[in-house]
């Protein structure tokens, strides 16, 4: 059985019609659910971008920090945010000992930065570059790396998410002949900026009041923010069809898993939030988009309702596959196989999930919402972005309030006592069992995740 695997950068699960949306054009992953296994609880266990890839690609938890060491090469420090360690075994080496060939295509930046080592196994591999500050220089005057990347591009094929599955197309066109193959594709895009082609805007401009003329300029400005993501929501959408269309094309449907996910979601105004400062540690952020659409449509209409994480993926995927573990990865791999969720010989694998976030933790489970920071002796004030962030404990009941907009830690002390608990159970596996983290001895003095309230300076 071959395998494709879509990683799409800050594409938020309820974007799609299976979790939810309305609202939001994506035509093409929408009909990719109707012939899969969807999985409605899927969370990260560490964010963002490095830590999710780390976790899918070698089956293990990176939260708690407790192997972080700040990488030199890296314009900002964020816990969990380092390369692959020498002594990880990842799922692209396991498939090479079973006969696959493997093909590595991605924007993402973050993969290519010096000492990462995200692409080592994979017999091909490419960098569309542009997305990071190692392409252009700007001219005199301009800041802006990404202006000067992109200044040339005219057409829809120019921009980054075309570029990325129009590669991934062609590997397959190439490689189709192989007795089994392993592609994984990663799109940098929906993540900032978000500048999709215009008439991808214009899809939008009425559904998100742009048209309104008793708008301030704040309302203007969100409400074309949310227009613009949703734009390039549905240019990567396009595109994913396109893909897809590709292996229908060629044959290789019956013989193919396809797995598309995402890493994260963003903020798109709630709590007064936007993006992903580290306290936005809610469902529109952690939660997940997690489809498999199995050779034949085998279990299509399936939703998974239990919880499963990242670190779940290898395993699962071992599983389906039907490749036997290597002993030695038993020492590495603390995710749990979700395939039994998938053929109903297991309702469960977890009843709750922990996802870390630079200094913030979130516990979660059917009914409450927990959110910590600080778990460190006298940690200085923070800041993300000259904002400074906001300390404490939050408690929230889903069943009352699914939006998370009403602080009950102080009325509900046994479930938040409950909630803590199960994070320093974890903590209690890695060795921790009073201060967790000497975390902000490694951190900079400037930047996104700094000590200091200057605001960094805009790329």
């Amino acid at each position: 059985m071959n395998l494709v695997f879509i990683m799409i950068d800050t594409f938020r699960a309820d974007n799609l019609g299976c979790y939810g949306n309305e609202a939001v054009k994506t035509p093409n992953i929408d009909r990719l659910a109707d012939e899969s296994v969807v999985f409605t609880n899927c969370y990260a266990e560490g964010l963002p971008t490095i830590p999710v890839r780390r976790a899918v690609f070698t089956g293990k938890r990176t939260f708690p920090w407790v192997d972080w060491v700040p990488i030199r090469d890296m314009p900002w420090h964020v816990p969990g945010w380092q390369p692959l360690a020498q002594s990880d075994i990842v799922l692209t080496e396991i498939l090479k000992s079973e006969g696959y060939r493997t093909g590595f295509i991605s924007d993402t930046p973050h993969f290519f930065a010096p000492s990462m080592n995200f692409h080592r196994a994979f017999d091909s591999w490419q960098y569309i570059r542009g997305q990071g500050p190692d392409y252009k220089i700007p001219p005199p005057g301009e800041r802006s790396y990404y202006k000067a990347n992109v200044a040339d591009r005219k057409y829809e094929e120019d921009y980054f998410a075309p570029r990325v599955f129009h590669e991934g197309i062609k590997w397959l066109e190439e490689n189709q002949k192989h007795k089994k193959f392993y592609l994984y594709l990663d799109s940098f895009d929906t993540h900032e900026p978000w500048d999709p082609p215009t008439h991808y805007l214009a899809m939008y401009e009425k559904e998100a009041g742009l048209k309104e003329d008793s708008l301030n300029e704040t309302e203007k400005r969100e409400k074309r923010l949310r227009a613009l993501y949703w734009g390039e929501v549905t240019m990567v959408d396009k595109w994913v069809g396109l893909l897809i269309d590709k292996i229908r094309d060629l044959g290789l449907l019956d013989n193919t898993l396809i797995v598309f996910m995402a890493d994260h979601g963003t903020s798109l105004g709630e709590h007064g939030l936007w993006h992903k400062p580290p306290d936005s540690i809610y469902e529109h952020l952690i939660k997940m988009p997690l489809i498999m659409r199995f050779p034949g449509k085998e279990y299509s209409g399936t939703y998974v309702d239990a919880f499963v994480q990242d670190h779940d993926l290898l395993p699962t995927l071992l599983d389906i596959l039907k490749i036997k573990r290597w002993a030695y990865l038993e020492e590495q791999v603390n995710g749990s196989d979700a395939f039994p969720l998938i053929t109903r010989e297991s309702e469960q694998i977890r009843n709750w999930i922990i996802c870390g976030y630079e200094v913030y933790t979130c516990v979660r489970d059917y009914d409450w919402h927990y959110i910590i920071s600080d778990q460190w002796e006298d940690p200085p004030v923070r800041f993300w972005r000259g904002r400074r962030l906001p300390r404490g404990e939050w408690l929230f009941n889903l069943n009352d309030d699914p939006e998370c907009e009403k602080n009950v830690v102080d009325d509900y002390t046994d479930e938040a006592r409950m909630m803590k608990d199960r994070l320093k159970n974890l903590l209690n596996e890695y060795g921790i069992t009073d201060v967790p983290m000497n975390t902000y001895q490694k951190y900079p003095k400037k930047g996104f995740f700094a000590l200091s309230s200057k605001k960094p300076r805009t790329l």
